[in-house]
């Protein structure tokens, strides 16, 4: 197997793409969501962490998970004040 090549996605660029591509797929919010948390792209990790949780709600990883999207909301909320 060769060397995996990954594309940057800057938020807004073409991160809809990649959404578009893999809408409706539990482990495709989940892994989109990692990467969004990895970019510091914090709207996209918290849509599709809103949208893994409920499709998966049992995961290993759904209490760290909810916990992130916790935090998400409370810097969201708190940048609207």
């Amino acid at each position: 197997m060769g060397a995996m090549h990954l594309i940057p996605v800057t938020p807004g660029a073409g991160a809809s793409r990649p959404r578009a591509l893999l809408q409706g797929s539990g482990s495709a919010a989940h892994y989109r969501g990692q990467a969004c948390l990895k970019m510091d792209y914090k709207a996209g990790a918290q849509r599709d962490l809103a949208r893994y949780l409920p499709l998966s709600p049992d995961a290993k990883d759904a209490a760290e998970l909810r916990e992130q999207r916790v935090e998400l909301n409370a810097v969201r909320t708190s940048r609207m004040h």
